[in-house]
């Protein structure tokens, strides 16, 4: 279709970009990597990640997306549909007020609606990691170790499936 997106960083936005990138296997329809961005560049200006004191954070906003893209991102890949933030200009030549936010559906969202049981899922992953630990031992260690997995099934079934800081998303 030859359509560009506006893409942008949403994050430092009172930094000059200082590198710059590719966003690679977005969607089932952009060939595995989007290399025309508009004005005629093969990779976007970017910032540094700061992995140390910014925890790896970085946001970039896709615009103009429309329905189409929306609707793939359903349940078509299993990701669900990201959350949805409406930005409109507000006074002031820089200004803006968020209208409206819907935040995206959590990895059991998704699994409920392609007809699966994501609360057994989780019990029966709990269940298995349990086994194991009792196999290896049965020593406090353990036990804290499988508090962990436990912990840790129940943010992946319970935040949206997409990538997130190690303490995950909260609302």
């Amino acid at each position: 279709m030859g359509q560009l997106f506006p893409i942008v960083p949403i994050h430092k936005l009172d930094q000059k970009p200082g590198a710059r990138g590719v966003l690679s296997d977005l969607t089932c329809d952009s060939d595995g990597k989007i290399v025309k961005f508009i004005g005629g560049e093969s990779s976007l200006p970017l910032h540094e990640i700061d992995s140390y004191g910014g925890g790896g954070r970085y946001l970039l906003g896709l615009f103009l997306g429309g329905s189409y893209e929306e609707t793939m991102g359903g349940v078509h890949n299993l990701f669900g549909g990201p959350s949805v933030v409406r930005v409109s200009q507000s006074d002031g030549p820089h200004s803006f007020v968020v209208t409206r936010a819907v935040s995206a559906q959590s990895s059991s969202d998704v699994l409920l609606a392609v007809q699966h049981e994501p609360e057994i899922m989780l019990q029966t992953l709990k269940h298995r990691a349990e086994e194991v630990m009792h196999t290896k031992g049965s020593g406090e260690e353990d036990e804290n170790e499988y508090k962990n997995v436990a912990a840790c099934l129940d943010r992946s079934f319970h935040n949206m499936p997409y990538l997130a800081t190690e303490e995950g998303i909260s609302e």
